[in-house]
């Protein structure tokens, strides 16, 4: 009797074992499962989340010249966990941000020496050397005159940096265009004749439209988006003007064109350039500053940039904004980086966009090699300056921010 009760127990304890064994391994295999598909979701989502904010899509064209942002750095930070914190890329230099210093600076009135068949010229400019914070060459730098399109750097700002602070405002947020926003444009001009009611568009869209274009409407639009209304962003422009040390600006608009109850929105040429050395630090900005052409509405829509120091491209140029009324003449802030040295600069007005352009080409030549006003330059041999000839009759051009 004792002896199967002994048997018993034994076959029990191995049923026991055997059942408990299988347990294990069952419980193992469904851990073992349960993680890798885990991985696999990890994988499938950092996948997905990979894809950066940037401003490229196959609509934009790019320069893809000396001194462009590189399609790796126009992402930011390539961290696929939290791409929204990445848009601002922290400058490197240890100068950024400090003021400029005027001491060896050159106020030679340059345009009349580097413009063949320039008489005259008015305007105020400066050329700084970043990494050094050196001003190179200005005239009336700190002088407050209308700046048009220029205005829309500060609109450009103030839209990534809303980006930084709210998640859920992004380069692929959609926003609708609202009556409100196109009733305020102070003109009808310089439009991508966003439709109110009708259309929407992603930020990504409208701020190519602003930096590629210099589209009045996109730009007013994003600042009633950003703002809650247009007067609010005007504030806030205001507002961080002051607190970039932008002591000779006063803004009207988001877009630059004339306010008909206050006037122009003005700045300096320095002002200018402590403005766009902060564009500097978003990549995706600088981007769609470099950028030669682009569109909206699936294609049907396709506009080229304004700034002619990127198309066609000249050495080392990046951005950064083109700007023109009647007030304030042809303006230009741009930025260049050839090698390892960073500068900026702005020229205000000019007569004519041409000299504009054939000037800030002659600069950043001058600025990184100063005996290169006394070299010929291939194709730049002009007996008269450039858009001379028909200057006899009036110009009937609109007065429109650009």
């Amino acid at each position: 009797m004792k002896e199967a009760v002994r048997k018993n127990s034994s076959s029990l304890l191995i049923t026991v074992g055997v059942v408990l064994a299988h347990l294990l391994i069952l419980g193992l295999i469904v851990w073992g499962c349960s993680s890798g598909s885990g991985d696999g979701k990890k994988d499938k989502k950092e996948k997905s989340s990979g894809k950066t904010e940037t401003a490229g899509s196959a609509s934009a064209e790019r320069s893809d010249a000396p001194g462009g942002v590189s399609p790796a750095a126009a992402g930011g930070d390539q961290n696929p966990a939290a791409p929204h914190r990445q848009l601002r890329r922290r400058s490197a230099n240890p100068n950024f941000g400090r003021p400029l210093n005027f001491a060896k600076a050159d106020r030679s009135n340059m345009p009349l020496k580097l413009v063949p068949g320039l008489k005259e010229w008015n305007g105020t400019g400066i050329i700084v050397d970043m990494g050094t914070r050196e001003v190179l060459w200005e005239k009336d730098s700190h002088k407050s005159v209308p700046v048009a399109s220029m205005v829309k750097m500060m609109t450009m700002l103030l839209v990534a940096e809303e980006m930084e602070r709210n998640k859920d405002f992004t380069l692929d947020t959609v926003v609708p265009i609202t009556a409100s926003a196109i009733k305020s444009l102070p003109e009808r001009s310089g439009l991508l004749w966003l439709d109110p009611g009708k259309e929407q568009f992603t930020v990504r869209e409208l701020l190519l439209g602003v930096a590629v274009k210099s589209a009045n409407d996109a730009a007013t639009q994003l600042g009633e988006r950003v703002g809650g209304s247009v007067e609010n962003f005007v504030a806030r422009m205001n507002k961080r003007a002051g607190e970039l040390g932008m002591k000779s600006s006063v803004f009207y608009n988001p877009c630059g064109l004339t306010d008909k109850r206050r006037g122009n929105s003005k700045s300096s040429a320095a002002d200018m350039v402590i403005l766009g050395e902060r564009l500097l630090e978003y990549p995706f900005l600088m981007e769609m500053c470099s950028t030669k052409q682009a569109s909206i509405r699936d294609g049907k829509t396709v506009f080229t940039t304004t700034n002619k120091l990127i198309a066609p491209h000249y050495p080392g140029v990046d951005g950064l904004k083109t700007g023109y009324i009647r007030a304030a003449g042809s303006c230009l802030t741009f930025s260049v980086l050839r090698g390892n040295r960073r500068i900026v600069g702005c020229v205000t007005g000019f007569t004519h966009a041409k000299d504009r352009d054939y000037f800030c080409r002659r600069l950043i030549d001058w600025a990184y090699d100063p005996q290169s006003v006394n070299k010929p330059r291939p194709g730049s041999g002009r007996k008269s300056a450039p858009g001379r000839k028909s200057s006899g009759k009036k110009s009937n051009k609109k007065s429109r921010s650009k």
